[in-house]
């Protein structure tokens, strides 16, 4: 745990809290934000045997080989295998384990991976994936229980962990476009598919629009081409190789060994672009990839954001990543940076039905009857809306994030990424638990703090909601002095909110003791953590000397400004103090970070090696002190 950075170690604490209340647990990390590392450290801390399963054999080796060098210790037996091969060999298999793990987890079809959840009953799961995502959009519940999901790809650019990225695309009435506009087909999985798409893209006009869009955006950088078809690829590569670029192709077919080997020689360099098929979406690392060009059109967001992920990691000298999308899929799906309701996704899509008897509408989540048939008329609306037609005549409009009911739409208000609803000039929130304000609705009662959002009641009461928390409303207790919060929800459960950990559990009921410490314990560790901030400042400006600009003087340490110039003079540092003049003859010392430790009213001031000073009064009269 050591090892991790502290949203890797929220999901990690996350997972096994989850872990006491549910078998199945699914984690959301987009690509590239190091969901190996939290893999190894949750098998590194178990107890039991473990078994992780993916859902290719290239995907095995990959994870064999990084999760073995991750893992410095192994105190569980640990086995790693494809999906395929536990099928296969399911019947003779003597291997139980306590864990088991499926990476890319959004592959992971009911009638697929059922067995193993038939096979071992009592194993915990742990599915970990960067899109939980369905093209059929039916969910995971059927196999997982809930959601465990990070930050947004947004928030993890912003932060520095991912890398920027420039969009260029093609535009809506571009050959292109209207090439892509006309597939029909789909395949097997519900995508467009392969044969249709090899048809009508896989042509020189096409391929030749691929090189021009290259030379103008990414000529001389390093990237990878996701292509339709090996023959589309081979196309490709040479139609570029003609041009002078370094390229090779790469499939699943390609030989393991020349996999590793064209692999190695794109990461050294001596391989400019590789055109690959379906091979790099997942499971490949190479943060210094330049540009990702998108050739092959799909319909799977999973995709779509897997493909580009592989060129938003970080690396030295790297300022960013250049997305070529030559068909188009930004206009699907929007920007990589979008901000995407992964709960929704993983709970499945709603869908109407209609009972066949009564002729009444229903709504349902996969087999899950959400609704019973009981509308007359049935609509989905904006913003997340069900407009339903009653008996009597009259419309109703539910919410489907809490299924509460309004007589008239909501108006939808916007506060970053939180939503409230204005209905007849009161507030209402959108989490399961709803909140429904005492007055009316006021833009300057409700304040968006990044991580939460505060709304204001009569009588000083404030009330918030979390971010990444679509389960209750709660009552601000106190703000702490490193920003996180107190909370207390509708059970009068108190709990300490941080923006990048998981609500921690303090207390129920009549606590105030244990609240007034926990607030204390913060005080005391933000006082430790500043003094600990401000020593290794004083222990950098150990080297800093004395220097005159105009008639005045200050402290600087190379072309650092450590004090401004605003003294009458300066003497020589000795170890984290120093003795300054403000006017004539009124002496004192100050730290040599500019904080004053003596007022400058002495004639005469002069600091001892051991951290004590002499000073000297008008009257000549001497005292010494100890300097903190």
């Amino acid at each position: 745990m050591n090892t991790l950075r502290d949203y890797q170690k929220e999901i990690v604490a996350r997972v096994q809290m989850e872990w006491e209340s549910h078998r199945s647990v699914m984690v959301q990390m987009p690509t590239g934000t190091g969901k190996t590392h939290v893999l190894a450290s949750i098998v590194s801390s178990f107890s039991g045997k473990v078994l992780i399963v993916a859902h290719r054999v290239e995907l095995v080796e990959q994870i064999r080989e990084t999760v073995g060098r991750k893992l410095r210790t192994q105190n569980s037996e640990l086995k790693i295998s494809s999906i395929q091969a536990i099928s296969r060999r399911m019947d003779s298999l003597d291997f139980h384990p306590n864990l088991i793990i499926i990476d890319e987890a959004h592959h992971a079809l009911a009638h697929t991976y059922r067995i193993l959840w038939e096979k071992w009953p009592e194993a915990k799961f742990l599915g970990l994936t960067a899109t939980p995502y369905r093209l059929n959009q039916e969910g995971f519940t059927d196999l997982f229980d809930t959601l465990v999901s990070s930050w947004s790809m947004a928030e993890f650019i912003q932060k520095g962990i991912l890398s920027t990225f420039d969009y260029v695309s093609i535009r809506p009435d571009s050959p292109e476009q209207l090439l892509i506009d006309s597939l029909k087909k789909r395949g097997a999985d519900g995508d467009y598919q392969i044969k249709e798409m090899n048809e009508v893209l896989n042509r020189p006009p096409s391929i030749e629009r691929l090189y021009r869009s290259i030379r103008e955006h990414a000529d001389g950088k390093k990237g990878i081409v996701y292509a339709i078809s090996m023959e589309h690829a081979q196309h490709i590569a040479q139609c570029y190789a003609q041009q002078g670029i370094q390229v090779a192709t790469i499939d699943s077919r390609t030989p393991k060994a020349e996999r590793k080997r064209l692999v190695e020689a794109f990461k050294n360099g001596d391989i400019r672009v590789l055109v690959n098929v379906d091979i790099f979406s997942e499971g490949f690392d190479c943060p210094d990839v330049e540009f990702i060009q998108m050739a092959r059109p799909t319909l799977s967001l999973a995709k779509y954001l897997q493909q580009v992920g592989r060129g938003l990691r970080k690396s030295q000298g790297k300022a960013s990543c250049l997305l070529i999308d030559n068909v188009g899929l930004i206009r699907t799906f929007g920007l990589p940076t979008e901000e995407r309701d992964w709960e929704r996704m993983f709970q499945g899509e709603l869908k109407a039905w209609q009972d066949p008897q009564t002729g009444r509408w229903g709504l349902r989540r996969g087999k899950e009857t959400i609704l019973e048939a009981r509308f007359i008329t049935m609509t989905f609306a904006r913003n997340h809306f069900l407009t339903v037609g009653m008996e009597n005549g009259k419309e109703s409009h539910i919410d489907l994030y809490n299924f509460k009911t309004y007589d008239s739409l909501p108006e939808v208000k916007r506060y970053g990424t939180f939503e409230l609803l204005k209905v007849n000039h009161r507030c209402y929130s959108r989490t399961k638990e709803v909140y429904a304000s005492t007055q009316p609705f006021e833009r300057i009662y409700i304040v968006d703090k990044g991580f939460y959002l505060s709304i204001f009641e009569h009588a000083g009461k404030c009330f918030c909601l979390l971010k990444r928390d679509n389960e209750r409303v709660y009552r601000l207790y106190r703000k702490l002095e490193d920003g996180s919060l107190i909370v207390t929800d509708q059970a009068n459960r108190h709990y300490l909110a941080k923006e990048d950990s998981p609500n921690a559990f303090i207390g129920q009921g009549d606590c105030r003791d244990l609240l007034k410490a926990v607030a204390e314990e913060c005080k005391m560790k933000l006082a430790s953590q500043e003094e600990v901030k401000k020593r290794k400042i004083l222990e950098e400006y150990r080297q800093a000397t004395p220097y005159q600009s105009g008639t005045k003087w200050g402290l600087r340490m190379g072309e650092r400004i450590v004090v401004p110039p605003i003294y009458r003079h300066v003497r020589q540092p000795i170890g984290k103090y120093c003795a300054v003049e403000k006017n004539y003859s009124q002496w004192g010392i100050i730290s040599i970070d500019g904080t004053i430790l003596v007022e400058p009213n002495y004639p005469e001031v002069s600091i001892e090696k051991d951290g004590n000073a002499l000073l000297t009064q008008v009257t000549g009269k001497k005292i010494r002190m100890r300097l903190p």
